[in-house]
Protein backbone atom coordinates (compact mmCIF):
# COMPACT_ATOMS: atom_id res chain seq x y z
CA UNK A 1 0.00 0.00 0.00
CA UNK A 2 1.35 3.62 -0.78
CA UNK A 3 1.65 6.26 1.98
CA UNK A 4 -0.59 8.72 0.03
CA UNK A 5 -3.32 6.31 0.37
CA UNK A 6 -2.24 5.18 3.83
CA UNK A 7 -2.23 9.05 5.02
CA UNK A 8 -5.94 9.86 3.43
CA UNK A 9 -7.05 6.47 5.15
CA UNK A 10 -6.10 7.58 8.80
CA UNK A 11 -6.81 11.26 7.76
CA UNK A 12 -10.73 9.75 7.13
CA UNK A 13 -10.79 7.56 10.24
CA UNK A 14 -9.11 10.45 12.53
CA UNK A 15 -12.05 12.59 11.07
CA UNK A 16 -14.56 10.00 12.03
CA UNK A 17 -13.44 9.28 15.36
CA UNK A 18 -13.52 13.10 16.09
CA UNK A 19 -17.11 13.34 14.87
CA UNK A 20 -18.51 9.81 16.83
CA UNK A 21 -17.12 12.33 20.26
CA UNK A 22 -19.38 15.14 18.83
CA UNK A 23 -16.58 16.80 18.25
CA UNK A 24 -16.04 19.45 14.91
CA UNK A 25 -13.09 17.97 13.04
CA UNK A 26 -12.72 21.15 11.49
CA UNK A 27 -12.66 23.47 13.83
CA UNK A 28 -9.30 24.52 15.09
CA UNK A 29 -8.01 23.90 19.00
CA UNK A 30 -8.26 26.32 21.45
CA UNK A 31 -5.16 26.94 23.23
CA UNK A 32 -1.87 25.23 23.17
CA UNK A 33 -1.67 22.97 20.81
CA UNK A 34 -1.22 19.31 23.06
CA UNK A 35 1.35 16.90 22.61
CA UNK A 36 -0.18 14.33 19.37
CA UNK A 37 1.60 11.53 18.58
CA UNK A 38 2.22 10.57 15.30
CA UNK A 39 0.38 13.46 14.13
CA UNK A 40 3.74 15.77 14.54
CA UNK A 41 4.05 15.97 10.92
CA UNK A 42 0.71 17.26 10.02
CA UNK A 43 1.59 19.73 12.94
CA UNK A 44 4.48 20.99 11.42
CA UNK A 45 2.80 22.07 8.43
CA UNK A 46 -0.08 23.96 9.57
CA UNK A 47 0.12 27.56 11.35
CA UNK A 48 -0.98 26.81 14.94
CA UNK A 49 -4.14 28.83 14.67
CA UNK A 50 -5.22 26.30 12.17
CA UNK A 51 -4.61 23.00 13.59
CA UNK A 52 -8.20 21.23 13.14
CA UNK A 53 -9.04 19.31 16.20
CA UNK A 54 -9.13 15.78 13.98
CA UNK A 55 -5.56 15.71 14.40
CA UNK A 56 -6.37 14.69 18.46
CA UNK A 57 -7.15 11.23 16.91
CA UNK A 58 -4.26 10.50 14.35
CA UNK A 59 -2.74 8.49 16.78
CA UNK A 60 -5.97 6.42 17.61
CA UNK A 61 -6.65 5.93 13.76
CA UNK A 62 -3.10 4.92 13.42
CA UNK A 63 -3.39 2.31 15.47
CA UNK A 64 -6.80 1.08 14.60
CA UNK A 65 -5.92 0.62 10.88
CA UNK A 66 -2.42 -0.75 12.18
CA UNK A 67 -4.91 -3.55 13.84
CA UNK A 68 -7.05 -4.17 10.85
CA UNK A 69 -4.69 -3.97 8.10
CA UNK A 70 -7.10 -6.09 6.04
CA UNK A 71 -10.42 -4.88 7.27
CA UNK A 72 -10.07 -1.58 6.63
CA UNK A 73 -9.50 -1.43 3.14
CA UNK A 74 -12.68 0.06 2.50
CA UNK A 75 -12.60 2.43 4.68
Amino acid sequence: MDDAHEHARIIRIARAMCRAKRLDPDRPLDGAIPAVTGARPFIDSLPSSDVPTWLLFVSEAKKFVAANQDGTSQL
